[in-house]
């Protein structure tokens, strides 16, 4: 799997996100995007908004360069930032989520480094596709994790999917999917997938079970550690309460879907395809240095604006 994630060095692609499928307010969104070896990153972006009152779909164009220490952002309302990165790959997801590049919120750890730095990493299961399903237990920002994936043997070793579980009441928080595989460059990249999002959202009465089966153990609803025999623990008050191995669930939104097209792997980019280049009539403000570009005007000029109160 290392293997395989380090094989992707500079990509460019095009890739469709189709989110809210199958609902009046579904948002399509294309874009062409291209990252390379240094974790620079640019994605130039087209969404398609419906609306119920609305027969046609509006259109909202814009870009994302980073440049390695700044992300400068902007869209076709006239205004933009340059500001941090924020995982933004991961907010907006990018292909590269699919293969594992954006599950760590704030370390910035591949896959295969989370994998590789946790102390259970184990063969869980095998799928019904007879594929390993490896798993170990991460942090994740604020969440402590699960992280289970089930490795493609037969397309490089590839992610075919990867599932972020919550460590005590085991819900599927994300579920990415890889349902087709492009052979490009010698290397497999996902063409085809799905994420699907779930959450947490009880009943009274399961509440109620939950919270029996946890007094019975003498267990605190938020444990204040997850040493194994505490996960163990809760892990069968879980099997009490709800006859299952997780904890019950609802989608958080429905299931959004994403096609990619590779134009190139692993070819030279030139680092002038991270530049911020804005419209001269947008409204520009740099958070990083904060100053301001006002519309139609090429000067930057200190920030005027006044401090927000603090609530």
């Amino acid at each position: 799997m290392q293997v395989h994630d380090q094989s992707i060095r500079s990509l460019r692609w095009t890739q469709t996100l189709v989110l809210e499928v199958g609902t009046p307010r579904a948002l399509t969104r294309t874009s062409t995007q291209v990252i390379d070896d240094m974790g620079r990153w640019r994605s130039d972006f087209v969404d398609l908004a419906r609306s119920a009152s609305q027969a046609e779909p509006i259109e909202f164009r814009g870009r994302y360069a980073f440049d390695g220490v700044a992300l400068s952002t902007f869209d076709s309302r006239g205004s933009g930032t340059i500001r941090g990165y924020e995982n933004d790959r991961r907010t907006v997801l990018a292909v590269d989520c699919w293969w594992g590049r954006q599950v760590d919120p704030t370390g910035h750890r591949s896959l295969p480094e989370i994998l590789l730095e946790s102390t259970d990493l184990r063969i869980e299961r095998f799928s019904d596709r007879h594929l390993p399903i490896l798993a170990c237990s991460a942090e994740l920002g604020p969440l402590l994790a699960s992280v289970e994936v089930e490795v493609d043997t037969g397309h490089g070793f590839a992610p075919r999917s990867i599932w972020i579980r919550d460590r005590l009441i085991r819900i599927p928080y994300d579920h990415f999917e890889v349902e087709a595989f492009e052979h490009v460059g010698g290397v497999w990249l996902p063409s085809r997938g799905t994420l699907a999002t779930r959450k947490f959202q009880p009943t009274p009465e399961q509440t109620a079970a939950l919270t029996a089966a946890l007094d019975a153990r003498s267990l605190p609803l938020h444990p204040a550690t997850l040493d194994a025999a505490t996960v163990a623990s809760y892990h069968a008050a879980l099997q009490d309460a709800f006859h299952h191995s997780e904890a019950p669930s609802l989608p958080m939104v429905p299931v959004l879907s994403i096609e990619a097209h590779y134009a190139s792997v692993n070819e030279p980019i030139d680092r002038s395809a991270f530049d911020a280049t804005y419209p001269r009539e947008f409204l520009i403000l740099d958070t990083l240095r904060d100053r301001v570009k006002k519309a139609g005007t090429d000067e930057w000029l200190p920030n005027s604006a006044p401090p927000r109160a603090v609530p």
